[in-house]
């Protein structure tokens, strides 16, 4: 049953998890705005939920309202620390918007996850942003090799690369100003985090790390 035909003691009586998995079947329908509905309403009755405030974060930054998207992901972070995929996230929408110090400060956090995949995806884009193009190469060339690769940050990092090798703009032009290059290698990114983390939450339930 869609949002808009429930009665109002129907929407009264979903509880915060509940509205967080209806928000995720509705991503998976391609709407959008049916999830953006759920996703309001859950943070507004459970203010403390973590996944709620990250679904709601990457949703926004999809639909291109990156302030929005930031505060609600810096939320997520300052309710769960250690919910990792919403720190690379964050760092990921800071750097589109050319805050390279400030995302680097955000992925020191995950200095736990050093020789991960994850920390070959942190480390890599920071040398990209900064113009270290090989060094940029080396670490997602690791990253891809590692052996416990996630799905999606490999095809992020193959992206990347392909973004990089095909764009004659600067990696710092990549990933230090908003460029037509950086929305296009980072907005597909915002997708393929939030779909693989819908897969892990409908599996578990859980607001637990990447």
């Amino acid at each position: 049953m869609e949002f808009k035909s429930m009665s109002t003691d129907q929407q009264v009586k979903l509880d915060v998890d509940e509205l967080v998995q209806l928000a995720s079947l509705e991503l998976k329908r391609g709407q959008p705005g049916q999830a953006l509905a759920y996703l309001k309403l859950a943070v507004d009755r459970g203010p403390e939920h973590a996944v709620a405030h990250f679904m709601l974060g990457v949703l926004h930054s999809g639909l291109g309202l990156i302030d929005r998207g930031i505060t609600e992901i810096e939320r997520a972070l300052e309710i769960q620390p250690d919910l990792e995929i919403a720190r690379v996230r964050l760092g990921m929408l800071l750097l589109q918007q050319g805050r390279v110090d400030e995302c680097r400060e955000c992925w020191e956090r995950l200095e736990d996850s050093q020789g991960t995949s994850i920390s070959h995806l942190t480390r890599g884009v920071l040398h990209f942003a900064e113009g270290r193009r090989d060094e940029g190469w080396a670490e997602f060339e690791a990253g891809i090799a590692a052996d416990d690769l996630d799905p999606e940050l490999r095809e992020i990092m193959q992206q990347v690369l392909e973004s990089v090798k095909d764009d004659s703009s600067s990696p710092a032009e990549q990933f230090g100003t908003p460029t037509p290059a950086a929305q296009r290698t980072l907005g597909a990114t915002n997708k393929q985090s939030l779909a693989h983390y819908l897969e892990d939450y409908d599996a578990g339930g859980s607001a637990g790390s990447a």
